[in-house]
């Protein structure tokens, strides 16, 4: 009952987290063309980019830790030389960038007047990083009402500021943008407040702490970029192949189909925790456990899959501007990707736990260079939808890879009758 009150929690959270494309979408198609979404969509694919070099995918290291340390002192000096980690990739990135703007902007689709705006992404990374990074404390600890107020109010203020700035000033893109920029200051300031009330800040930086996450994290460096190469470089590839408007159309139906991304994320918020505590001291009785668990996610998921499927033609004919209706398209193939993500994620939490993070190396070597492919070939012969076919096609793959070897390095990992059986049935 706890485990199902706190799924419900994480999914209602996940759906109103999600609110400021869902909310704001019928509206904003209203107010913005589709290429002012394609520009926003690239900002979006960029900072995503961003995220791994800046932060090292460091703070990962934390998570881990925290269900091995048992000293909480010498855990927040941990937690606060991880945090130094993304300060200086940002500085020297964002120096880099600003002095070879004139050279990227053409390349990088954007508007040769937008230097400041590009400059942005590199605080919005950071800010990103220590946001996500109270939001993912919240979740190991099991602090669920935390978490809850800490998202929504978050997703409250960023819609305000959007209707605000887009909608009241006639702002176009850049309002959508300034309002991502005002709400990451604003809850950056309220994570750190969280941060030292929760003793995690120390002047004592441990350079060996920060050693070990750098260690831990380089190899996930790819594994975050192999990610973003299915989840976003999609848009790079419609917006050079075929155009920018196309870009603004396919990103409204991918964010549609990643409704699917949510549920998945809102199980694995509560899977991570479960599994490691088990893992921690496994016993035969915890290993049925864990294999029910996984099972119970992978049919939560897929009733996700189904019912948003059966949702989304009524919500692009009732509430979208008739400028975005070829997005629909584009919902079942996506959200059929993060179906099989989803499953990725309830398996690569062994990974983690047991360290070993180089196995995402070479999984991340094979993501992108398969999706690269596979988007180049199929947007060439499918167009935008094409986009589609390879997100769900790489999806499955890393899955695939995933699901071998969690069952070659884990001998227990073996579904059995048993599993399928109600508790308290013979």
């Amino acid at each position: 009952m706890k485990h199902l009150r706190s799924f419900s929690i994480y999914t209602f959270v996940g759906f109103f987290g999600a609110g400021i494309n869902f909310l704001l979408m019928p509206v904003l198609s209203h107010y913005l063309s589709p290429i002012d979404y394609g520009i926003i969509a690239l900002i979006n694919t960029y900072v995503t980019i961003l995220l791994p070099l800046v932060g090292i995918e460091a703070k990962g290291y934390c998570t881990v830790q925290y269900f091995h340390m048992e000293d909480k002192s010498e855990f927040a000096r941990l937690f606060s030389s991880v945090a130094l980690i993304p300060v200086l990739p940002t500085l020297l990135l964002g120096t880099l960038f600003f002095f070879l703007f004139p050279v990227l902007a053409g390349p990088l689709e954007l508007p040769k007047d937008a230097l400041w705006w590009g400059l942005s992404m590199f605080p919005l990374a950071i800010m990103s990083i220590y946001t996500d990074t109270a939001s993912g404390y919240q979740i190991i600890t099991k602090n669920a009402s935390y978490y809850a107020v800490y998202v929504i109010s978050k997703v409250l203020v960023e819609v305000g500021l959007t209707l605000l700035f887009v909608v009241h000033y006639g702002m176009g893109w850049q309002g959508r943008i300034l309002s991502w920029i005002v709400t990451l200051v604003l809850y950056t300031i309220v994570a750190f407040i969280y941060f030292q009330r929760e003793k995690l800040l120390s002047f004592r930086v441990n350079w060996k702490h920060a050693h070990a996450a750098l260690l831990f994290g380089a190899p996930l460096i790819f594994h975050t970029l192999g990610k973003f190469v299915v989840n976003q470089s999609d848009r790079l590839f419609i917006s050079k192949m075929v155009s920018l408007d196309e870009t603004g159309i396919y990103s409204v139906g991918y964010t549609i189909g990643s409704v699917m991304l949510i549920g998945a994320t809102a199980f694995a918020n509560i899977s991570s925790p479960f599994i490691m505590e088990r893992l921690k001291t496994l016993t035969v009785h915890k290993e049925q456990q864990i294999r029910r668990f996984t099972l119970v996610g992978i049919a939560a998921m897929l009733g996700i899959l189904l019912v948003m499927n059966l949702a989304s033609p009524f919500f692009f004919k009732y509430f979208m501007d008739p400028r975005y209706a070829e997005g629909a398209g584009y919902v079942f193939w996506v959200s059929l990707g993060y179906w099989f993500w989803g499953v990725y994620m309830l398996l690569s939490v062994y990974v983690y736990y047991y360290k070993k993070t180089k196995y995402l190396v070479w999984l991340a070597i094979v993501n992108i260079l398969t999706n690269i492919g596979f988007n180049y070939l199929f947007i060439g012969w499918y167009g935008g939808i094409g986009a589609a076919y390879a997100t769900a096609l790489s999806f499955l793959i890393n899955l695939i890879l995933m699901w071998i070897k969690v069952y070659n390095m884990l001998p227990w990992f073996r579904f059995r009758a048993s599993d399928f059986r109600l508790p308290g049935r013979p």
